[in-house]
């Protein structure tokens, strides 16, 4: 238990001398002094702690000890509803004898007048006649004196007695219309408790029907409403404590960003109703954090009322995608679109994007934009794992999702981190922003969970630039806190100059071709032997080490002499085949085998 009771307080104490006391032992997430509805002081406060480690440490430090010339009395405090609770003393309080003699008014009688009807029961079921009961002529006797609706007409008057011969009355001749009134309003007191239990009765019947319209809004929903949280509580502590009872789907917290704490109140979405029942029965009034919970049924989402009927085609596919953009789905982290492509390889080497998807004859245009986009990758991959990024995380599907960082894809080429920062700062504080050369994708890591959902929702699938957006939470655990992040100092990849680099390069290679040939010349026959000899057993070697690799999602378009073309650039093939269908075509998938293994590595791209 995470709260503590204070007792015999001084009557001037305040809530900051009160906080500032017992903050010694811990974070006070509540300080409630109690009052009266007049304003008179009750001395005694209630003071929750964030964890229950402090609280016990305030007990034992504080308890038995002095504020001024009070000796105050500090105990945990008991959970709300318990069955077995101390009885109540105070003249406040409703329950005890003293508020009962000042408010005789207020005080509910129907426990006293139950009660009474109880113990009047029991008297009447008392064995009055004793062991006369088996005796014949005292039977006899009872039966000659029997009740007059009971006994024939014939029979004298005067004696009453019930048939079980237990209870005696005598009557009188006189005054029996005083005792028939005095039976009839017998008869009504005796109802009376009867009359008030029924009430009771309807009383808990509407308290269950509350319940069970609480239960049946979470069974329709399974959604919780959380309140009385402490402000500086996160959003994982409540999936810990809620998880327990299920698996939790969302936990959204909303947050003041000037102060970036919680406003009190959460929602809380569970895969399963049942589960978000049991969490609701179980957790409802326990302290958490030093503060009761109070658990609600929350209502549906805005976005799980479907798609409006009077929206244009177009507009109920982008909203559709919108709403199933926050799903968990394994794309590619890594995606690059065709045009992207061609338009980085036009601005790389200096040429128009026109020439770059031009169809020659010469080479394939489909195999040009492969390679095109295989030393993209590459270079984004070199890129994202110098900045500390774990890019083994990205093809594992069942990895936990992060709440704080995006992945941002489809950009256009040339995207700046100032861009990136315009485009997502107005949803919270960004706390770092990694974007790999070229600009078409993008790492961006908020401060809080809750500014990383709204920028979600608002700009998944959004155009800029004439190309949507696409989002994806990238797993947890994505950055690697020992790498440092490298200084980004040019967003934009560089120019060729064509003049001075071709001169220089052409420079180069007649440079080296002069060394060689003067290496040449100058090498020994022994040198020679020696090269024969490696490249012997690097042929022996060859044949053991040869590497295959099977190529799946292969177009139906593509034909081998494409599929050679592109794998040709990575090492020497020893063959390419493509299984083919018996109505003809190929099956979608490919064999390749190169020469040696470490060409076979290619797969990784």
């Amino acid at each position: 238990m995470s709260r503590i009771i204070v007792k015999n307080l001084p009557k001037n104490i305040k809530e900051e001398r009160l906080r500032k006391l017992f903050s010694e032992k811990g974070v006070i997430t509540n300080c409630n002094l109690k009052y009266t509805p007049d304003g008179v002081f009750r001395k005694f406060a209630f003071i929750g702690y964030q964890t229950d480690s402090a609280a016990n440490n305030a007990i034992k430090f504080f308890n038995n000890t002095y504020i001024d010339t009070n000796k105050i009395v500090v105990e945990s405090c008991q959970k709300l509803g318990e069955k077995y609770k101390a009885r109540p003393w105070s003249k406040y309080s409703k329950g005890s004898s003293a508020y009962k003699r000042l408010h005789p008014d207020e005080v509910d009688h129907t426990e006293e007048k139950a009660k009474s009807f109880e113990k009047k029961a029991k008297i009447e079921k008392i064995n009055v006649v004793g062991e006369l009961d088996k005796d014949e002529k005292f039977k006899e006797f009872v039966s000659l004196h029997q009740n007059l609706s009971v006994k024939p007409s014939w029979q004298d008057d005067g004696v009453t007695v019930n048939n079980d011969g237990k209870d005696i009355a005598f009557e009188s001749d006189d005054d029996s219309d005083e005792e028939s009134g005095h039976k009839e309003k017998k008869e009504k007191s005796e109802d009376e408790p009867e009359k008030e239990v029924e009430e009771d009765n309807e009383k808990q019947l509407t308290t269950e029907e509350r319940e069970r319209d609480k239960v049946n809004r979470v069974l329709q929903t399974s959604r919780l409403f959380v309140r009385n949280l402490y402000y500086d509580c996160q959003e994982d502590h409540l999936k810990d404590l809620f998880s327990v009872y299920g698996e939790v789907n969302e936990v959204h917290m909303p947050v003041d960003f000037k102060t970036e704490k919680s406003l009190g109140f959460a929602f809380i979405s569970f895969t399963s109703a049942e589960n978000a029942v049991k969490a609701m029965t179980e957790l409802d009034g326990c302290d958490f954090q030093g503060r009761l919970l109070h658990i609600l049924p929350a209502e549906k989402k805005r976005d799980d009322d479907g798609v409006p009927e009077n929206l244009t085609y177009k507009a109920k596919k982008l909203l559709e995608k919108k709403q199933n953009a926050g799903s968990v789905h394994n794309w590619n982290a890594l995606f690059v679109s065709p045009s992207a492509v061609a338009d980085v390889m036009a601005h790389k080497y200096n040429v128009d994007k026109m020439d770059v998807l031009e169809d020659t004859g010469k080479d394939s245009l489909a195999v040009r934009m492969a390679l095109g986009e295989t030393e993209i990758v590459a270079e984004t991959k070199d890129f994202l794992i110098k900045n500390g990024v774990k890019i083994d995380i990205f093809g594992k599907p069942e990895t936990k999702r992060s709440e704080r960082v995006l992945i941002v894809k489809n950009l256009s080429s040339g995207t700046r981190r100032k861009d990136i920062e315009n485009m997502f700062e107005k949803y919270g504080d960004i706390e770092r922003v990694v974007i790999p050369p070229y600009g078409l994708t993008a790492l961006v890591m908020f401060r809080l969970p809750i500014a990383c959902r709204n920028a979600f929702r608002a700009i998944a699938y959004k155009k800029v630039k004439d190309s949507p957006i696409y989002l994806e939470r990238a797993p947890f655990g994505v950055f690697d806190e020992d790498i440092k992040p490298v200084v980004e100092t040019e967003d934009k990849p560089k120019k060729r100059k064509k003049n001075k680099k071709h001169k220089e390069e052409e420079a180069e290679s007649e440079k080296v071709d002069s060394n060689s040939k003067t290496e040449e010349k100058v090498t020994a026959p022994d040198q020679n032997k020696e090269e024969k000899e490696k490249k012997s057993i690097n042929k022996k070697n060859v044949e053991h080490v040869t590497g295959k690799i099977i190529v799946k999602n292969v177009p139906f378009e593509a034909t081998q002499k494409e599929v050679r073309e592109l794998f040709s650039t990575f090492g020497e093939l020893k063959y390419v085949r493509l299984p083919k269908k018996v109505s003809g075509g190929h099956r979608g998938f490919a064999f390749i085998e190169y020469i040696s293994k470490e060409h076979s590595k290619v797969n990784k791209f």
